[in-house]
C-alpha cells in the first residue's frame, strides 16, 4: 500500500512540539483496513519511547471513543 493514496491523512498535535501523522486506508478488494501513526523524527527529543507508546495508546482510545 505504500504506493496508494490513503483515504484519510491527518496531522495531530497531542503536544505542541510532538506532531503525530495519522494515515488510514479503508478496506478494499485486495487489502484489509489499515491505520498507521508516524511520529516526527524529533519526537524522541521530547519524550522517551515508553511515553510515546502511552501517547499512542491514549490517542487510539480517544479516536475509538473509549474513556
Amino acid at each position: 500500500r505504500s504506493e496508494s493514496r490513503p483515504d484519510v491523512a491527518a496531522a495531530l498535535y497531542p503536544f505542541p512540539k510532538v506532531p503525530l501523522l495519522l494515515i488510514f486506508w479503508d478496506k478494499d478488494d485486495e487489502f484489509d483496513a489499515s491505520l498507521q501513526f508516524l511520529f516526527d523524527r524529533s519526537a524522541e527529543s521530547y519524550l522517551d519511547l515508553e511515553a510515546l507508546a502511552v501517547l499512542l495508546e491514549y490517542t487510539c482510545q480517544k479516536l475509538i471513543g473509549e474513556p
